[in-house]
């Protein structure tokens, strides 16, 4: 990959490759690979290894690299210049940063990425929520889940050039076992709750449903 040192150009690579998340985060939850937040920052680090790093070694990605008084989850770099110099200033060579939420409110998260984007320019600022988004689980979580994907995406919309977002919605994973994902593996996600909504009420409903039919 032939990409210059202009800051535009990187970060269109930055983009591309977040786009392109979603499929592989279904991948990864329907293989039982996603149970906490730890879990999705490894897999979105990975993916972004092989979408940029693999292509070009100019392309760094690492967890919880400081940028100033700040902690990003994921630092993305760009370097066309000598290793000692992104070892001695890797502010300088940062093209993007990403947070995560998994099943949890989003605290001081999107004021942390806008922080992070008027001390560093034209840098990529991308948050990554993840939840059921299923009424069927829990009404009250799945109108709180709504809120913050609405004010996420309200956020995003402040400056769309700069800023992104990947709403992973678990529901619609289920929805779709069909596609080449493990029918056994989301079977089991849903008889034992979604995420953090396993004793709600919603749930345990569907599963005195669910064992009644299976004893018929």
């Amino acid at each position: 990959m032939n990409i210059s040192m202009s800051p535009k150009k990187p970060q269109k690579c930055l983009r591309r490759a977040l786009v392109g998340l979603p499929k592989r985060l279904a991948r990864e939850y329907a293989a039982l690979c996603i149970r906490s937040e730890r879990d999705l920052e490894a897999i979105i680090v990975d993916h972004l290894r092989l979408a940029l790093v693999r292509k070009d070694p100019r392309w760094k990605v690492g967890a919880n690299h400081s940028i100033g008084r700040y902690f990003p989850d994921v630092v993305c770099y760009f370097c066309d210049d000598k290793p000692d110099n992104l070892l001695q200033d890797p502010q300088r060579f940062v093209v993007g940063f990403i947070e995560i939420k998994w099943a949890s409110n989003l605290g001081r998260d999107l004021r942390k990425l806008s922080s992070l984007q008027r001390t560093g320019g034209e840098r990529l600022a991308w948050m990554v929520y993840g939840d059921h988004f299923d009424a069927s689980i829990h009404k009250e979580n799945f109108r709180k889940q709504s809120q913050r994907a609405a004010q996420i995406m309200k956020w995003v919309r402040g400056s769309p050039k700069n800023r992104g977002a990947t709403i992973f919605k678990t529901r619609l994973v289920h929805a779709q076992k069909h596609r080449g994902h493990s029918a056994t593996n989301l079977d089991a996600l849903r008889r034992n709750g979604w995420i953090n909504d396993k004793n709600a009420r919603a749930a345990q409903q569907w599963h005195a449903a669910d064992g009644a039919a299976r004893r018929r």
